[in-house]
């Protein structure tokens, strides 16, 4: 199967009020899903017993402030609670989608004395993330 160019994820934050689009800024989005593994090791196991436990996730991602721009920020606040969908092929039909109920860590600003400002977001997985397609 071949790969495919990450230029063409289609990313949003979508809240109760408002949906915003984080493709057009984003340098790079990344999803780490997780689940605690709890030991159940006895007296005599010869290896460490593990089932899985209580999962969680994180999303995180790096994108370039516009100028003029604070819509994109302000909605990012920390506490924020929403679902960001990852499209990482576009949203034509049959396409993964990715959906991930979450509440926002807030923005975290890279303002550099000669470059470009960045601006750092993360979220908190709060339930269960749907995977389908478009």
């Amino acid at each position: 199967m071949p790969a495919y160019y990450g230029g063409s994820c289609i990313s949003r934050w979508i809240q109760s009020a408002a949906t915003t689009i984080l493709t057009p800024d984003f340098r790079s989005l990344k999803y780490d899903p997780a689940v605690e593994m709890v030991d159940a090791s006895a007296g005599a196991d010869t290896f460490k017993v593990f089932f899985p436990g209580i999962a969680s996730g994180k999303v995180s991602g790096q994108f370039v402030q516009q100028a003029g721009s604070i819509a994109f920020a302000t909605c990012m606040y920390e506490g924020a609670v929403g679902t960001v969908e990852i499209n990482p092929e576009g949203t034509a039909a049959g396409k993964q989608k990715i959906s991930i109920p979450s509440v926002c860590d807030g923005v975290s600003w890279t303002i550099p004395y000669n470059g470009v400002v960045e601006l750092a977001v993360s979220w908190t997985q709060s339930s269960a993330r749907t995977d389908g397609t478009n």
